[in-house]
């Protein structure tokens, strides 16, 4: 498990996807910029554009410094995330790319990349320190009853739980958390990264249980002129219903993509188990759909982005179809 890394500036959401959204995508990676706008009324659907040239990508989306470091070693090393994140990080935009080609060359072999995509965002749910709290909670069965049986990584998820951070403390207070939730949120990383079942680590493995387990439906969205938020939680919910769980995620400035999870148990309780289980072996594969400047769908999912975002939203342009934009003073 490789967690010794230099890096202190640790972004929440990567800079691979922020790139995806760059307002100037023909530069260099590092001088990609992209506009911030801070929520003004989540209510209103009004942000605030915060500088007219936009910013640096890698001035964005992440943390002070240290925010997944459990152990601070020296000056140079730390203990920390980055490594693991980095491999999907790094599979981001070739997954992106591919299933954008695939769809406009309208090849219906794209379902490893809906799934892989899925995984790599996913991760954003449980990595991102604004929904720490419903990290935990979503996690709630797993803290404190599972424990790694290689020795290795009980030693690690020790110090995950016990190590030195002295910023740790100061990134509590700022993220309204107490201490031990904080540690408790590394540790929940720690798991669904570490852990392997048939060789996939905790993450793979819920994730694809989702599919397995759920009737899946799986809609891209793509524009030619209008273009797409981001979140600075990385991910949108964008439905309340019992028996269904839905993600909505930017894929470049010019698409996003919706996955609806509807789970057979819940959606079937009324039926017998071998009706259940006929209806399970019938809806088996994810049915993806397409659609091209669709500017209802795009006006839902940026209004969306608005209201669940916690502070600040990210845009290829500085103007947002569908949002109330202000101008810097």
């Amino acid at each position: 498990m490789h967690i010794a890394s230099k890096t202190k500036k640790q972004h929440f959401i990567s800079q691979a996807e922020l790139g995806l959204n760059a307002l100037n995508s023909e530069a260099d990676k590092k001088d990609r910029k992209i506009y911030s706008f801070s929520i003004k009324d989540r209510e209103a659907h009004s942000v605030l554009l915060d500088k007219k040239s936009g910013y640096k990508i890698s001035d964005k989306l992440f943390y002070k410094k240290d925010l997944f470091s459990f152990h601070v070693l020296d000056k140079k090393y730390r203990l920390n995330f980055e490594t693991l994140f980095g491999e999907y990080e790094s599979a981001v935009s070739s997954h992106t790319t591919s299933l954008l080609e695939k769809i406009e060359k309208s090849n219906p072999d794209i379902g490893l990349e809906i799934q892989n995509l899925f995984i790599c965002k996913f991760l954003n749910f449980f990595r991102n320190p604004y929904a720490i709290k419903m990290a935990l909670h979503v996690s709630s069965s797993m803290r404190g009853k599972i424990i790694p049986t290689d020795g290795e990584l009980q030693k690690v998820l020790r110090v995950v739980l016990d190590g030195n951070n002295p910023k740790q403390k100061d990134l509590c207070a700022q993220l309204g958390v107490s201490e031990k939730d904080y540690r408790d949120w590394l540790a929940v990383i720690f798991h669904i990264l570490s852990l392997k079942d048939r060789g996939e680590n905790f993450l793979e493995t819920l994730a694809k249980a989702l599919f397995e387990n759920s009737y899946t439906l799986v809609h891209v969205h793509r524009y030619t002129s209008e273009r797409c938020l981001v979140s600075d939680k990385g991910y949108i919910d964008p439905v309340s219903q019992e028996g269904c769980t839905a993600f909505d995620f930017n894929l470049t400035s010019w698409a996003f993509i919706q996955y609806k999870f509807i789970h057979f148990e819940s959606y079937l309780a009324n039926f017998s188990a071998d009706t259940i289980a006929r209806y399970k072996k019938e809806h088996s594969f994810v049915k993806p759909s397409y659609s091209l400047n669709n500017l209802d769908a795009l006006d839902i999912y940026n209004k969306t982005v608005v209201y669940q975002s916690h502070k600040n939203v990210f845009c290829a342009a500085p103007s947002i179809y569908g949002v109330n934009v202000q101008a810097p003073e």
